[in-house]
């Protein structure tokens, strides 16, 4: 039988368990009770414990709420999927951020899922997508004949020279959630509900 050990950096390796809760807040009741090793994060676990809970239980559930450490783009779209409201931050504060100077001088057509440059170059998406991650590259010809290259912002390949931007396949769905944390009905779930924000 394999042994999972867990450890946060800078403590030893040692056998740690989480107990994943879910509570129906408004009865005080606790639905779920669902232990794991130290080495499962919460988020991994999340849907599988949700879905058990709807088939389980005649509830009608309309929202959920948790902390950020549930906040990821896949789980959190996988939870607006179901028709369910969540109240939950964004598990860090650089979510769907990481590339705010490119939104403002690349312009992206949500439509046809391109990227247009300054220079109205378009930059057409890769059909890989790493970690949630897309890339849009430039055709290189364009590049290296365009007069603001030396003022690009885009990262620029290694071997080809190709410009190419990132963005997140949840990008629309970090920015509605930066929207909603900001709205006082959000701001109060979390405390009533977590004590904190």
């Amino acid at each position: 039988m394999p042994v999972w050990l867990a450890h946060k950096k800078g403590t030893a390796q040692t056998l740690k368990y989480k107990v994943h809760q879910s509570i129906d807040d408004y009865k005080r009741v606790i639905l779920d009770c669902f232990v794991t090793t130290g080495a499962v994060h919460e988020s991994q676990v999340y849907m599988d414990r949700l879905e058990h809970i709807l088939k389980s239980y005649s509830i009608d559930l309309k929202e959920v709420v948790a902390d950020r450490a549930y906040g990821s783009g896949e789980l959190l779209t996988q939870i607006s999927k179901k028709q369910i409201r969540s109240y939950i931050s964004l598990f860090s504060s650089r979510s769907g951020s990481a590339f705010p100077s490119l939104e403002k001088e690349f312009y992206y057509d949500t439509y046809r899922d391109i990227f247009t440059c300054p220079s109205q170059v378009i930059l057409a998406p890769s059909s890989y997508v790493d970690k949630g991650i897309k890339i849009y590259r430039a055709p290189l010809k364009d590049c290296r004949a365009c007069l603001q290259k030396s003022r690009c912002h885009a990262h620029i390949m290694k071997k080809s020279g190709r410009r190419y931007v990132l963005r997140s396949i949840f990008q629309e769905f970090y920015n509605q959630v930066v929207q909603d944390m900001k709205r006082p009905k959000f701001i109060k779930k979390l405390r009533t509900c977590l004590g904190k924000v």
